[in-house]
């Protein structure tokens, strides 16, 4: 016998128990489960349905702001792993909803079918990464507090000096290919980081992704074809086609400019179908992060927030 449905004295049949709870009430105890278990509670009924989607998309909106949390992203050759910065991103936008704005998703209402959570769980979150900001600390005298000494912490705090980089400014890179090279390599790695004070002291920080990823000879010809037909066009109709997903689920990538650096010129002593040294310039236009995953990876990370450890890691250029 169902437990929630019961007969009446007309013959009809009462609701009572979980389903004669109030909507509210509902929601407060489903807010409770993280997202990977509250998804599949979502088959139950059309209206456990209709409660999860709501949940899920609040979250979403959540997540997209980061709640006092940064995205940073590494990438770089594996022989320059100690050289290149890691790079933290500004956020752009979400596709279906306007977290800036307030603006509801066009996904979330006005849709009759079912398809509406798997359509809200395929939401993208774009961010735009940028050249981290230099540090710089007044060093202390060597007889470390000297009175009325511009180093001396009792007179005077550490001057520290951020120099910013320009607005507008892609982060580059440069890639090149030998002759008998077909592929090259970049080691990728998404953090969702929580920083202190100074910036560079990362407080805790959630890995959402980590892989490494091959550009082709052909695929970089082929990405650099059209970013010189759109920049002519003055046309963004292509600019999916630009993205370099990192992991498989797609739950991250990176929409790429690239641009051949060198002039194809034939040797003298070779053949005419022998592969030449190329050298491309990849510019990092736009972080794009599947939102739901955003969220899972946010949670974790404010679980770590709730049940901090003593240790701290440290990046940044101190000079």
């Amino acid at each position: 016998m169902d437990m929630d449905m019961l007969m009446t004295d007309a013959g009809a049949p009462a609701t009572v128990g979980l389903y004669a709870l109030p909507t509210e009430i509902l929601i407060q105890i489903l807010a409770t489960f993280p997202t990977r278990s509250l998804l599949p509670l979502a088959a139950i009924s059309r209206r456990f349905y209709d409660l999860v989607l709501s949940i899920v998309y609040h979250r979403l909106v959540l997540a997209a702001s980061l709640r006092g949390h940064s995205l940073v992203l590494e990438c770089y050759h594996p022989a320059k792993k100690l050289e290149e910065p890691s790079l933290p991103c500004d956020y752009l936008d979400s596709n279906g909803f306007n977290v800036k704005a307030g603006q509801e998703s066009h996904v979330y209402y006005g849709k009759a079918d079912a398809g509406r959570l798997a359509k809200l769980t395929g939401l993208y979150s774009r961010f735009r990464p940028k050249q981290p900001e230099i540090e710089r600390t007044r060093a202390r005298h060597p007889a470390v507090d000297v009175p009325g000494h511009p180093g001396t912490s009792t007179a005077f705090p550490p001057l520290v000096i951020r120099q910013p980089s320009g607005k507008g400014e892609l982060v580059s890179q440069t890639v090149s290919l030998d002759a008998d090279e077909y592929f090259t390599q970049l080691c990728t790695k998404t953090l969702l980081v929580k920083a202190g004070q100074p910036s560079s002291i990362f407080l805790n920080f959630v890995e959402v992704t980590d892989s490494v990823v091959r550009l082709r000879r052909d695929w970089l010809a082929k990405q650099a074809a059209l970013t010189a037909e759109e920049e002519k066009r003055k046309s963004r109709k292509k600019a999916d086609e630009r993205i370099l997903w990192i992991d498989r689920k797609k739950h991250v990538g990176i929409r790429l400019k690239v641009q051949e650096s060198t002039e194809r010129s034939q040797p003298l002593l070779g053949h005419q179908d022998e592969e030449i040294p190329v050298t491309y310039t990849i510019e990092f236009e736009e972080l794009l992060v599947r939102t739901a995953h955003l969220s899972v990876m946010l949670e974790q990370a404010l679980v770590r927030q709730e049940n901090p450890s003593q240790k701290a890691i440290v990046f940044g250029f101190f000079h």
